[in-house]
């Protein structure tokens, strides 16, 4: 932001870049992607003028900030005086001017724009701040682009709000800028939609709030159609894009195991009659030469599985421009191919688009798919060769992308890390590389954490009353204990837990970091493995509270103990002094303390057998043998039910006795 007389202004893109990382302004320049785009649309600058004019002054602040050398700099002072020559009050402009000649040392000029500029702010004209707002979204909207975040929305709704106080005029050429800020506007409600709707966890309260965001976004996108002046691209993609959020809302449905009512939140959709082809036939219709309009909608064709005209939609779209989603998608497209024909040929092609689309901006999804794409390739020589090299090194390939997809930061929009850690295990399953399976099991846990807490307006209970196990019959345990335990702690749970019930018992256990199949959702696998365990055990340490993972199955277990009694038990050992959870404290006859450093001593590890009925398994187990004395058998199990307090299993033995 420019400093005039003491007063900060929020306008101006050149501080806005101070804050972004240099490499990616350079990026910018490189790639040439935002030059490339500025070169395109000055053959429509009269059909896009705001669009256009934001376009200006961002590459005018990348060039000042990421430039090479002076005589590029000074670029930018060419490029911001053409955008004043064309609007003399350009807010965006005047402080990114001013913010030049500061930073060359140009006083008089300096002084000179920062009294126009602050003149223009004093007289708070709502078209121009419209257009301010609309620039500093579109910034921070590029460097943030396909990021899980929402900075510049803000921008946009000021930007939509200054644009509603200005007054309407069927024949005036704002009327055009007006249809930009309302797409744009809408294009913001879409993302929030779309990322609302993400994970399958939502509570009846959010289900019906993404409803009727869902009809503000249809309705916003409607508004855009409904301006006579809107650009024609703009009001193609209004209909694209309505398309695109049907179909996240089939598929959150889908994923929900129920269908929730929308149309009473858009009724003038409802009204139009359209279903998700129909919105792309329209949108197709409306401008079929724009190089979005036509990548867009080849995208959607992928999910309609036509994928002949999608292969042809993609091919229109790069040669009118190179892009960015169009590789990517188009990768996507041979991969659909590949699956359905099992032709090798595809994945050179799809290998070929994701590596085009990492070239021009890095994102954790062309990381991953192109790392499937080695995987795949891998796969099909291993079945024809095993012994082939060059399967190998395909699959170190391989690993390397998958590395590099989950450690980016900023996870984009595209990205599906519960994919990705199940692609990277098969990788590391063809290799041998059984240690790194358990690392990635791990990782893959931090990350259901991260998107665990991603989703903060869900409680514990929130998710226990809206998700429940998936056969609800009483169940004939699959496993014979399920353990309940923080990452920091799975190490003695390996190392102690583990062999003494397993390997010396021979039970079977549940242990999420390592059982669960990777690829299904977090909170539905930990509530089916619960259910299906005789036994919970929780182990406590001073780090079990912190753990959202942890809190969350515990709640389950509790609330599920409670249904089940005395058929359910939930057991604790505490590795390390801690507070007991409230939610814990009517179970502490249940619960066996170590000693310090984690140590169970033998008595420790007798108590647990006896509150597992190991004992009562073994005497039952005796009654089948010929030779066994019956009566002696009979009373070493009435001593071991004492010690488990299953007081209806003494009863039952008097009576057999």
């Amino acid at each position: 932001m420019a400093s005039l007389d003491d007063v900060e202004l929020e306008f101006g893109h050149c501080q806005i870049l101070d804050k972004v990382p240099l490499d990616q302004i350079k990026n910018d320049i490189e790639t040439r992607s935002v030059y490339n785009k500025l070169e395109k649309l000055k053959e429509r600058c009269k059909l896009r003028p705001l669009y256009y004019q934001t376009m200006i002054t961002m590459y005018a602040a990348i060039l000042f900030k990421a430039a090479k050398d002076s005589k590029t700099k000074q670029e930018s002072e060419t490029y911001l005086l053409q955008v004043l020559e064309e609007d003399k009050e350009n807010i965006t402009a005047l402080a990114d001017i001013t913010y030049y000649y500061e930073h060359t040392l140009d006083n008089i000029k300096a002084k000179d724009y920062s009294r126009k500029l602050k003149k223009i702010m004093n007289e708070k004209c709502d078209l121009a701040l419209a257009r301010a707002y609309c620039d500093k979204a579109h910034i921070i909207r590029h460097f943030e682009q396909d990021k899980r975040k929402f900075t510049y929305f803000e921008c946009l709704e000021k930007a939509k709000y200054h644009i509603g106080k200005v007054k309407q005029n069927e024949d005036s050429d704002i009327e055009t800028e007006r249809g930009e800020i309302i797409f744009d506007y809408s294009l913001g409600l879409y993302r929030k939609y779309a990322q609302t709707t993400e994970f399958p966890i939502l509570d009846d309260n959010e289900i019906q709030h993404s409803n009727e965001l869902l009809g503000k976004t249809i309705n916003s996108f409607l508004d855009v159609i409904d301006i006579p002046k809107s650009p024609k691209d703009c009001k193609a993609l209004s209909y694209i894009f309505i398309s695109i959020v049907l179909r996240l809302k089939t598929s959150f449905d889908d994923m929900m195991g129920e269908s929730s009512p929308y149309l009473e939140y858009c009724k003038r959709f409802a009204d139009l009659n359209l279903d998700r082809c129909g919105c792309l036939s329209k949108g197709l219709s409306i401008d079929k030469t724009d190089a979005n309009v036509l990548r867009r909608v080849a995208s959607e064709y992928i999910h309609l599985d036509n994928l002949e005209e999608a292969e042809k939609l993609f091919e229109e779209s790069l040669k009118e421009e190179e892009s960015w989603f169009g590789h990517r998608h188009r990768g996507r497209l041979y991969l659909k191919r590949y699956d359905i024909s099992k032709d090798v040929n595809y994945l050179s092609s799809a290998e070929r688009s994701f590596k085009k689309a990492y070239t021009l901006k890095t994102t954790h999804a062309d990381y991953s798919d192109h790392g499937y794409v080695c995987l795949l390739q891998a796969e099909e020589i291993l079945s024809k060769n095993p012994g082939d090299s060059s399967a190998t090194t395909l699959l170190g390939i391989a690993k390397l992308d998958f590395a590099e997809a989950v450690k980016l930061k900023d996870s984009d929009d595209y990205f599906n890390p519960i994919e990705t850690y199940k692609r990277w295990e098969r990788c590391l399953k063809l290799m041998d590389e059984h240690g790194g399976i358990q690392l990635v099991r791990r990782m893959s846990e931090d990350h259901g954490d991260t998107l665990a807490s991603h989703r903060k307006s869900n409680t514990s209970k929130q998710l226990i009353s809206k998700v429940s196990p998936t056969n609800s019959e009483p169940p004939s345990y699959k496993h014979d204990f399920y353990v309940i335990s923080c990452e920091s702690d799975q190490t003695w749970v390996v190392e102690n837990l583990v062999p003494k019930l397993e390997s010396e018992h021979k039970l079977n256990g549940y242990l999420m970091w390592r059982d669960r199949e990777l690829g299904k959702y977090n909170t539905q696998t930990r509530v089916d493995a619960m259910f299906n365990s005789r036994y919970i055990i929780v182990i406590l340490s001073p780090r079990f509270k912190y753990s959202s993972w942890c809190m969350y199955e515990l709640n389950f277990a509790l609330d599920d103990a409670v249904k089940r009694l005395p058929d359910y038990k939930v057991l604790q050992i505490m590795i390390e002094h801690c507070e007991v959870p409230n939610e814990l404290q009517p179970f502490s006859q249940r619960l066996i303390r170590c000693s310090d450093g984690g140590v169970m001593g033998e008595r420790g590890w007798e108590r647990l057998i006896r509150l597992f009925g190991m004992a009562k398994l073994d005497f039952t187990e005796a009654d089948k043998l010929k030779d066994s004395n019956v009566i002696e058998t009979y009373t070493r199990r009435k001593r071991c039910l004492e010690l488990t307090d299953e007081q209806r299993g003494i009863q039952l033995e008097n009576n057999t006795n």
